[in-house]
């Protein structure tokens, strides 16, 4: 039974089931990592002037339930698709913004850090005209960064002294 759904709490509440996700500790770790990155973000987009900046949610999908002997269930789920970036919005003159979060606490950020659907989603984006944005959080700050970055190349990282440098936190777009 494949099921498609955007919110896991909702799932958890309609079914009455425990979620099984199809990922290991350390992918569970990270995806806490990003959410923390991802509100850390919100608050830096609001020193911008971008309008309408919505979240772009992944949606999930049950691949498999199983009855448990009291009575509960068991659902695994796993994503249903790779999505564009993490948010969307729109600049005041009207340009469509495409967003990628990305959380690492490293002294530096590399192009590999990026999945290549997302470079793939931030180029093609950039190239019809829009403005698409990367935003390194670390634990110390949020860094608005405009693809293609300057110096994001593989195998060469951008400090944190660089991407203050090329923040655009306080930048009206």
């Amino acid at each position: 039974m494949l099921c498609n759904f955007t919110d896991i709490g909702k799932l958890r509440q309609l079914l009455k089931v425990s979620i099984v996700f199809s990922m290991a500790w350390k992918q569970r770790y990270s995806r806490a990592k990003g959410k923390t990155g991802e509100q850390q973000a919100v608050i830096a987009l609001n020193t911008t002037n971008l309008q309408m900046v919505e979240r772009i949610y992944t949606g999930w999908k049950m691949i498999r339930t199983i009855k448990r002997r009291g009575g509960q269930t068991l659902a695994w789920i796993v994503p249903q698709a790779k999505v564009s970036g993490d948010f969307r919005a729109v600049t005041p003159r009207g340009q469509s913004v495409l967003i990628e979060v990305k959380y690492h606490a490293d002294q530096s950020f590399f192009l590999s850090q990026l999945a290549k659907h997302q470079r793939k989603a931030l180029t093609e984006h950039h190239e019809n005209k829009g403005l698409s944005l990367v935003i390194w959080v670390t634990d110390d700050d949020a860094y608005i960064l405009r693809w293609p970055v300057p110096g994001l190349v593989p195998r060469k990282g951008i400090t944190p002294a660089v991407a203050e440098s090329l923040d655009c936190k306080f930048t009206d777009f």
